[in-house]
């Protein structure tokens, strides 16, 4: 959807923190706002699922990246849809399935490297989990 990342990215700006006040900060003002009025499926969505959202805000902003960033499912399944979408169309089942297999060999490269914002999130999550993370030193 044209547009919708800069709508998460406008009303992750003025969001609270874990107060739990529903329809506060950016999102009671979302509907009204024009990104309410472009999409106003996104105001509707966060409102009735404010108490999941709201915690995730707590946290600071690159924890709160290296949380959205790294699910790996959500990698391999981006990697698989660019090929598809690339390619087209296909003659047949096996040209389908040897497309799929080269993407998802060529993606394991991405794995050996850690994000370049991971050492950062590193250090936050050092100091809000204290003991339940320790940093190993490489």
């Amino acid at each position: 959807m044209k547009g919708a990342q800069a709508a998460g990215v406008g009303a992750e700006g003025g969001l609270p923190g874990a107060d739990g006040g529903r329809g506060g900060g950016r999102a009671g003002g979302l509907r009204g706002g024009p990104w309410g009025q472009k999409y106003p499926g996104i105001a509707r969505s966060w409102r009735s699922a404010w108490d999941r959202v709201v915690p995730f805000f707590a946290f600071s902003a690159p924890i709160r990246r290296a949380i959205y960033t790294t699910n790996a499912i959500e990698s391999l399944n981006s990697t698989v849809r660019r090929a598809i979408r690339t390619r087209g169309h296909f003659p047949n089942d096996r040209a389908a399935t040897k497309l799929i297999y080269l993407a998802l060999r060529g993606v394991e490269s991405k794995w050996r490297r850690p994000p370049p914002f991971w050492q950062k999130a590193l250090s936050e999550f050092s100091l809000v989990f204290g003991d339940r993370f320790v940093v190993e030193a490489s």
